[in-house]
């Protein structure tokens, strides 16, 4: 069983493809049977997209 703290220390990771299979398949049934987490994990996953939408710019040379 996945409790919220593992939830939400996972749920990152979840979006990035980073957990393990089993991992990721505990946490994904797990928010299919939690409203409050299946929630949480739309509102991260929609700031994750916004997040990727930014255009990454290279700092800028010093100058001296």
């Amino acid at each position: 069983m996945l409790t919220h703290p593992d939830w939400q220390t996972e749920a990152p990771e979840y979006l990035a493809g980073l957990l393990p299979p089993d991992h990721a398949q505990r946490l994904a049934h797990h928010v299919t049977t939690c409203a409050p987490c299946a929630t949480e994990l739309a509102e991260l996953s929609r700031v994750w997209l916004l997040l990727d939408s930014v255009p990454r710019e290279e700092p800028a040379a010093e100058v001296g």
